[in-house]
């Protein structure tokens, strides 16, 4: 009894510390922010995760968390963040595209944080096909060359889709083959511009909208 009433008194598991992890975009005093009122005068005994984990999650861009503890008084929150996929208008408001196809606001802080993330553009009369742009999307950001961290725009017209890189090079693919035409520019890609030791920069653009057909033109001024 006497131990337990020293224990009590004592409060040899309060929480002093707190680590932070897997965040790379949210910085560390947001995060601790959040979760003030959670952990005062709280131990690792008794810590309620499930709030913490629910005020966390409120936030625009963590998408999951995992939390555990560390005797004697520290407790470790692993940050699984949102990563945005595009920017874009809908309804005349701002949104970033992640990809699990959720709408965030997107804030003037928030877009100027993201600033290299591509704006996505539509310019025909139907809504923003998002499965198809996730995948378009997606593609390129896994492939070779750098592709991804060098696209401004992905614009949608009526029979094409046009991706606008650094330099304005334009990959123009085609709406209703796009699979067909964004595997063909890939290709041309792996096969030209990096075996040749080219750069991509130096297109004018690249037309792979037409099936069995490539069309270019390279920039007089090299870059």
């Amino acid at each position: 009894i006497l131990i337990t009433k020293y224990l009590a008194f004592a409060n040899p598991f309060e929480i002093t510390d707190i680590k932070i992890q897997g965040n790379h975009d949210i910085p560390n005093n947001i995060i601790l922010e959040i979760i003030d009122k959670q952990v005062e005068n709280q131990n690792i005994l008794n810590i309620d995760f499930k709030i913490i984990k629910d005020s966390l999650h409120k936030h625009d861009f963590i998408c999951k968390t995992k939390i555990y503890t560390e005797i004697p008084s520290s407790i470790v929150i692993d940050i699984s963040e949102v990563k945005p996929i595009g920017l874009l208008e809908n309804n005349g408001s701002i949104f970033f595209l992640s990809q699990d196809l959720k709408l965030i606001n997107a804030s003037y802080e928030s877009i100027n944080y993201f600033s290299n993330t591509p704006v996505i553009t539509n310019l025909n009369n139907n809504k923003v096909d998002l499965l198809k742009t996730r995948e378009i999307l997606q593609k390129i950001m896994f492939s070779e060359n750098n592709i991804y961290d060098k696209l401004n725009e992905i614009r949608f017209n009526d029979n094409q889709i046009i991706l606008i890189l650094d330099h304005y090079t334009t990959i123009i693919l085609g709406d209703k083959n796009y699979a067909q035409s964004l595997n063909k520019f890939l290709q041309f890609n792996k096969q030209v511009i990096i075996n040749k030791n080219k750069k991509i920069e130096n297109y004018k653009y690249i037309n792979v909208s037409i099936p069995n057909q490539i069309f270019i033109n390279e920039n007089k001024l090299k870059i």
